[in-house]
């Protein structure tokens, strides 16, 4: 069982996590380019959408799976995560004195769908494919709201802040959504599963 990821950071808290499992190993290692295949199963949870190519990256990433095998694809649901990046982005724009930035239209604004992403996988060459909805709605707190940011990849919006820009960001974003009154978070997801084809 191989856990393939380019944040070490995430990586020490599975391994802390999975104490006791020796048959779980974890790979600092970019998946779109991970050489090995034939997995029974091959999951990625919220991060195809990170990958440079996203089409191309997941099609690699599909194609780990042995011929017969299944692929699990998490995405946000569209929606989902928006408010927290708004006021995020309003944040750092506070403290660094720039103008704040909209945020830039990406393939997953298209798919993110259950009937986009379902068409969307069957393209990428899944069979059988079959999306599944997860509402979640999170009453958010100062440390829900802050851990939405640092263990995601709004994380990049952080960098090149040093200790204090960060801390400055933090109290921004805390405030801005207090004083908008937001309350819960949306954490919808999309699960995508399908198979691989025999041939």
């Amino acid at each position: 069982m191989d856990a393939v990821d380019q944040a070490e950071v995430l990586l020490g808290q599975l391994r802390g996590r999975a104490r006791g499992l020796p048959q779980l190993h974890t790979h600092v290692a970019d998946a779109t380019t991970w050489p090995d295949r034939d997995y029974d199963v091959v999951q990625a949870v919220l991060g195809i959408f990170f990958f440079l190519q996203m089409a191309s990256g997941t099609e690699h990433v599909i194609a780990r799976a042995r011929a017969g095998g299944r692929c699990g694809l998490t995405i946000w649901r569209r929606g989902a995560m928006e408010t927290a990046g708004q006021h995020l982005r309003g944040a750092v724009a506070q403290v660094t004195g720039t103008a704040a930035e909209s945020r830039k239209q990406h393939l997953i604004d298209r798919i993110n769908q259950p009937e986009t992403y379902r068409g969307w996988l069957t393209d990428r060459g899944l069979t059988q494919v079959e999306v599944t909805e997860h509402e979640l709605v999170l009453p958010i707190t100062p440390e829900l709201a802050w851990l939405v940011v640092t263990g995601s990849g709004f994380a990049a919006a952080l960098a090149g802040l040093d200790t204090s820009g960060v801390e400055a960001v933090r109290r921004a974003y805390l405030a801005s959504l207090n004083e908008a009154g937001v309350r819960h978070l949306d954490a919808t997801t999309l699960v995508g599963v399908g198979t691989r084809p025999m041939t």
